[in-house]
């Protein structure tokens, strides 16, 4: 260990003596940046910027770049570093030349200095007549702006009343996950935005299914700087991936509402509504839902509904939400709230069967269950962010649940081992509440000051389980009845300060030091009960019901296992880091170093201790990304992963007598090391993209389950122990996509992936055998080949998948795997002439072959439809949808891995036809602007004054400019102007 901390603090001070030594061997150079605004409303403007030195003479000359997104409208030179006095001027079409004065000082190393800031003021106003023009625009599909990846939405054909998701689908080298997560070309989207600000942040779905699909312009892929670095003015840290959704210009001020309700057959419904207020400054958006559906994907959209992804429970969700953002005129102070309610009730029936591949005999389980739970929640999100001295978020999240669930499960090998029926209920209430500030101090050499603290507080209290169950084994004909109620509490204390000092070095390069201090208090009290134990037993067979006096309570207390548990942990952190990063690339390593030190208080039956420990951790991190059309990445990280405390303790936990637990003290931390790189290129001259990545990792002591099984009862007797053979994988991942003609009609993308796995774990003995180590080697090859035209109001697809799975074992019964899963299919989306109705629909077949149940080697051909019409103008969307026309999705989902394999059924409703309205209304902005000029004369000067009156009424005061004067000679004149944006 001594030995990695020494190669890599040399390692990284080689990294600064070169660049030290490049810069002193090469003239310095001064990289000055500023920004150009409105004076008024603050918008972006693209102006041409002059820098001159005193003398007037030229020393460059550049283009503002106001961001396509966000609120920033950057110019930047690179000039030889010469100190003294310079002289910035500012021309835009509309404006009036700006002058300003800058002096350039020596700062030590500095190379990056901030210019001031550049309001220019409008010209007085003209009116220009246009003759008619007609534009008939060519759409292209997907195609780049610099280093942007840019989607034309309006080149997608999709059925009336979509919404955002149904856009994302069809978006070329695009996958969105059912939870909302979206990966592009293979990497994933870290923030989903709207018009460069935040939405519902981390909560995707809202926008997805809410925001109307005719509202979007173009949607934006690129890499973003993060709130901290916009802070400072400077990448200091990785740039986020985001995608930004970018409103149409008619939809970027206003009102905006769109809402739906629909019945269907099977007693299914569904409501929604959704409101969007936006202006310059300000974002404010309201949605509610309310349904019984289960899903949120639409026919047509690439036939993503494989009896895997079928709804699994029967949910009624009703949820509502509100967005606020509100920024200054100045764009320097930003706050955004978020907050949502949801109350959703579940009805869920499983049937499930798995088979545990063991040496001395294959197990069986059996299982059926009914639950029924109840779920309230509360989320609120704030976030204020102040440019160039902090930025704060703040959390806040409460649930309560109650379930009820009734249970019948049996194990058996040849014949049957142990059946259980067990009815239980819980009840818990959690509530979460944390924050985070950093504090920024900006140097004039560019050198950086962060503070931040992170805050937070944790209960879940109370959490109450009662169950009642009846274990009949078998072999001896007896039967276990157990009525157990458990009563506990969880209680955590946080905080969390850093201190980083970023030390600025030539070329862009810089040193971070660290120093940070981390605090988490744990109250764990977890009381059980054995109600079955009190003589009048009989009288508490119905959940919920208890004695009335505590001395009968404590009668029936469990101290077997029942503990209390108070745990202190600090941890002391020096990191020491070295980054790079410009507008082609970002380079970071870091070295943390990290001290613990715990104290726990444990009680649990005789033990009654308190226990003590230290230990170190070291986990450098290597990170390298470039931006652009041609980009490669590549990442190394190391994880220790030390064993909880609690997971230590000497106690065995036989609670549940199917399942006895025991504690050991003798585990020990693993390692694990991930590698990670991709090279991805974008060619626009052919309309091509290619990606190829790969990826490993290698754990050592990897934590295993020592399971031991009970011929007679049934029962496992398990305790985590590490695995001595090192667990690893590797996958070597690939994707293509482009169009085969000059017009872009036909495009195609091909996926695929091959991952090798290497795992080990220890293998289930029976009756107190030796445990061996089970080995298993695995392939997996995996691929997805989409072919789409389009064709006016015309779009066909087809898509094909194949994912096979390979796996031997070293056991001696073990049967190799070689199973396959795959589909095939079409998808057609079109509107119908003279008639103007919209068809979607897609029809696909979803096959498994090798597997060694016959039950599972099976075809499934799935059929969806929707028709959709709209009438008044555009405002009402009527919508026929059919789900599952074939009555062929299964609700049964099966899996196979070299443990064991497992078949599940879950109880939902697949099919259904529902009839539903949509009907949206928009407010559209005033389109004139009127200025109001009060110009006024005093000791002979002359004072003006502009002002910018944007309201939904603009009246003119004047049709031209008149003045009126007094006796003294003093006065003031007001005219107007009005202007078509």
């Amino acid at each position: 260990m001594k030995r990695i901390i020494l190669f890599a603090t040399a390692l990284l001070l080689t990294f600064a003596a070169q660049a030290q030594e490049k810069e002193e061997a090469k003239e310095r150079r001064a990289n000055l940046w500023g920004q150009v605004y409105d004076s008024f409303t603050k918008v972006k403007l693209k102006a041409r910027i002059t820098l001159m030195r005193q003398d007037s003479t030229v020393v460059d000359t550049t283009w503002s770049r106001p961001q396509k997104t966000g609120t920033r409208s950057y110019y930047d030179f690179s000039i030889p570093f010469v100190a003294g006095n310079y002289i910035l001027k500012a021309t835009a079409e509309g404006y009036e030349d700006l002058y300003a004065n800058y002096e350039l000082k020596r700062r030590r190393h500095a190379q990056d200095f901030q210019l001031p800031e550049l309001l220019m003021k409008r010209k007085a106003w003209k009116h220009v007549e246009l003759d008619g023009v007609v534009v008939k625009p060519t759409r292209v599909q997907v195609a780049y702006r610099g280093d942007t990846l840019v989607f034309d939405a309006q080149a997608f054909n999709l059925p009336e009343g979509s919404m955002l998701d149904a856009l994302i689908r069809q978006l070329p080298g695009a996958e969105l996950k059912d939870n909302g997560e979206i990966y592009v070309n293979g990497q994933k989207v870290d923030k989903l935005m709207l018009n460069g600000s935040n939405f519902f942040k981390g909560k995707n779905k809202i926008m997805l299914d809410n925001l109307p699909y005719y509202t979007v312009k173009e949607l934006k892929v690129y890499n973003k700087m993060t709130e901290k670095s916009e802070m400072v003015g400077k990448d200091i840290e990785k740039r986020d991936f985001v995608m930004d959704v970018s409103l149409k210009r008619q939809y970027a001020r206003g009102y905006l509402a769109n809402t739906e309700g629909g019945v269907g057959t099977e007693d299914r419904w569904m409501a929604r509504l959704f409101g969007l207020y936006y202006d310059d400054f300000t974002q404010l958006a309201v949605f509610g839902n309310a349904n019984n559906v289960n899903e949120t994907r639409k026919p047509g959209n690439d036939g993503e509904w494989s009896p895997s992804k079928a709804s699994k429970r029967l949910v009624t969700t009703r949820q509502t939400g509100l967005h606020i953002q509100k920024e200054d005129k100045d764009k320097k102070v930003r706050n955004d709230l978020d907050l949502t309610l949801k109350w959703d009730d579940q009805a869920n029936e499983i049937k499930h069967l798995s088979e545990t591949f063991a040496t001395s005999g294959n197990i069986f389980s059996k299982l059926y269950s009914l639950s029924k739970n109840d779920n309230f929640d509360i989320d609120l999100q704030n976030s204020l962010n102040i440019v160039g001295l902090m930025n704060s978020h703040f959390f806040m999240h409460y649930q309560k649940r109650d379930g009820l669930s009734q249970h019948t499960d049996s194990t058996y090998t040849t014949t049957l081992t142990n059946r259980t029926i067990s009815n239980s209920m819980d009840k818990y209430e959690t509530f979460n509440l944390n924050g985070d500030v950093h504090f920024y101090k900006i140097w004039e050499t560019g050198d950086v000051l962060s503070i931040s603290l992170q805050p937070g507080i944790a209960t879940a209290k109370p959490q109450v389980l009662h169950s009642i169950s009846n274990t009949y084994y078998a072999a001896t004909g007896e039967n276990d009845i157990r009525n157990n109620y458990s009563d506990s509490y969880n209680k955590n204390y946080y905080g969390h300060i850093d201190i980083d000092y970023s030390y600025q070095l030539p070329d862009f390069w810089n040193v971070h030091a660290t120093v940070g201090y981390d605090y988490h208090y744990t109250d764990t009290r977890n009381s059980k009960y054995r109600l079955d134990c009190l003589t009048n037993a009989y009288d508490y067979t119905e959940l919920g019901a208890l004695p009335s006096s505590r001395e009968a309570m404590l009668q029936v207390f469990d101290m077997q296992n029942s503990k209390d548990e108070q745990n202190t942990k600090q941890s002391y952190e020096a990191r020491l880091g070295i980054y790079r990063s410009s507008d082609k690339a970002y380079f970071r390593m870091i070295l943390p170093f990290k001290f613990y030190k715990e104290k726990m208080d444990y009680t649990q039956a005789t033990l009654d201790t308190t226990a003590r420990r230290t230990y170190k951790a070291f986990e450098p991190t290597i990170y390298f990304r470039t931006y652009g059309k041609k980009r490669f990445a590549f990442s190394y990280l190391m994880r220790v992963n030390e064993q909880g405390f609690s997971d230590l303790m000497p106690v065995v936990n036989n609670s549940n007598p199917l399942a006895i637990h025991i504690g050991n003290p003798n585990l020990k931390s693993s390692k694990a090391h991930e590698l990670n790189g991709e090279v991805s290129i974008k060619c626009d001259s052919i309309d091509l993209s290619y990606r190829v990545g790969i990826d490993a990792m290698v754990a050592h002591d990897m934590p295993g389950v020592r399971a031991n099984y009970n011929t007679k009862t049934g029962a496992y007797t398990s305790m985590r122990d590490n695995v001595s053979k090192a667990n690893w994988h590797a996958q070597l991942t690939a994707g293509i996509n482009g169009s085969f003609d000059k017009n872009k009609r036909l495009r195609y993308s091909l996926d695929g992936r091959v991952k090798y796995e290497h795992s080990v774990d220890f293998d289930i003995a029976y009756d107190d055998e030796a445990v061996d180590l089970s080995k298993v080697k695995t392939m997996i090859t995996a691929g997805t080949a989409k072919l789409t035209y389009k064709l006016g109001k015309l779009t066909v697809g087809t898509t094909g998948k194949l994912t096979s799975r390979h796996s031997t074992g070293n056991r001696e019964n073990f049967q190799k795997l070689n199973v396959y899963d795959f589909q095939y299919g079409m998808n057609l989306i079109y509107t119908v002439p003279v008639l103007n109705v919209d068809i979607s629909t897609d029809i696909n077949n979803y096959g498994r072959r090798g597997y060694s149940s016959s039950n599972m080697n099976t075809d499934e051909l799935i059929w969806n439809a929707q028709l959709s019409r709209s009438l008044l103008k555009g405002k009402l969307t009527a919508k026929l949808t059919a789900y599952d026309l074939l009555n062929n999705l299964s609700t049964v989902s099966y899996n196979v891995n070299a443990q064991g394999r497992t078949e599940t059924w879950y109880r939902s409703v697949p099919r259904y036809f529902m009839f539903s309205l949509a009907y949206r209304f928009y407010q559209k902005p005033n389109k004139k602007l009127g200025t109001v000029e009060f110009v006024w004369v005093l000791d002979n000067k002359i004072y003006e004054k502009r002002l910018l009156i944007r309201s939904l009424f603009c009246i003119s005061l004047l049709p031209y400019p008149q003045a009126y004067s007094d006796k003294t000679g003093s006065g003031f004149r007001i005219y107007s102007g009005l202007q078509v944006l």
